[in-house]
């Protein structure tokens, strides 16, 4: 028998700890103390009242707005990225988990298979995500963070669902943005549940796009060991984003590096861990 999956606790338990500040979740207080100088690899958003941490991708935006270079947001995914890939966005991501619970709402029925095309579309967004926050604009001459603004589902569910519903001088200034907003959440929510699994992650987030790059190179990867294959296809059956791993699959941007393929392969011909020891063939 399978063993149950340590995954659901750990993505609760980092959902939990990276938004601990309680007096904002009572206060609709952001909190603005020493720890938000500091990013974590996971999409969660600065304004959310619970947030101890920034976002890299909107520490990015701000630098690129005042006009200085994001060394340390994009320092913080490139290093993530090369140490274990996506691995944040299958195990630590709030928003990743919030997708995960709707998707839930399925049932047992299958997710549809995503259009390949559309998983290029997050590289479009990541590639142009700086340059569109220093366009200077308003009184001021300077930029603003748009992904944020326009485009982040998870700011909305996390910072301005909350917010909104302690502080009632924000109801009265609402206007056709947050109209946008929430419509692009229940547009996401709408697909992954009747559609796709994780959409959010697999077409607009650019965090996933930059995690995605260093798939193939990190340290930490999804190994397979070609002569402990049985081809029975567990694997396949198991992977929720239709990649198969034993062909490559998991080095690939669109791996969330959820491990369920592993944990799935009863000859455990995919393995988790250091990539030399497993290319090299250690089975330990």
């Amino acid at each position: 028998m399978r063993r149950r999956s340590r995954r659901p606790l750990v993505q609760w338990l980092a959902a939990i700890g990276a938004n601990a500040y309680i007096p904002g979740w009572i206060l609709g207080q952001i909190y603005r103390g020493p720890l938000k100088m500091g990013c974590v690899p996971i999409l969660n958003c600065y304004s959310c009242p619970g947030a101890l941490f920034a976002c890299p991708v909107g520490a990015a935006q701000n630098a690129a707005a005042r006009g200085t270079l994001p060394f340390y947001a994009v320092g913080v995914v490139a290093a993530a990225g090369a140490l274990a890939g996506r691995l944040p966005c299958g195990w630590l991501c709030p928003f990743g988990l919030f997708q995960d619970l709707i998707h839930r709402l399925r049932g047992r029925r299958r997710a549809m298979a995503l259009p390949r095309s559309l998983g290029w579309v997050k590289f479009a967004v990541l590639a142009l995500l700086l340059p569109a926050a220093a366009i200077p604009t308003g009184a001021a001459d300077m930029g603003y963070e748009r992904f944020c603004t326009y485009l982040c589902p998870s700011g909305t569910l996390m910072a301005s669902v909350p917010l909104l519903a302690v502080d009632p001088t924000l109801r009265t200034l609402a206007g056709p943005l947050l109209g946008w907003r929430f419509a692009l959440l229940f547009l996401v929510i709408g697909t992954g549940i009747f559609l796709y699994y994780r959409p959010f992650c697999r077409v607009l987030c650019p965090l996933g796009a930059g995690l995605g790059l260093g798939n193939r190179p990190s340290l930490w990867a999804v190994g397979h060991d070609p002569r402990r294959r049985t081809d029975c296809g567990a694997c396949r059956a198991a992977c929720p984003v239709a990649l198969d791993p034993t062909a490559g699959g998991t080095d690939t941007a669109e791996c969330i590096r959820c491990l369920r393929c592993a944990e799935a392969c009863l000859p455990k011909s995919l393995r988790f861990g250091l990539r030399n020891r497993i290319e090299g063939g250690d089975a330990g």
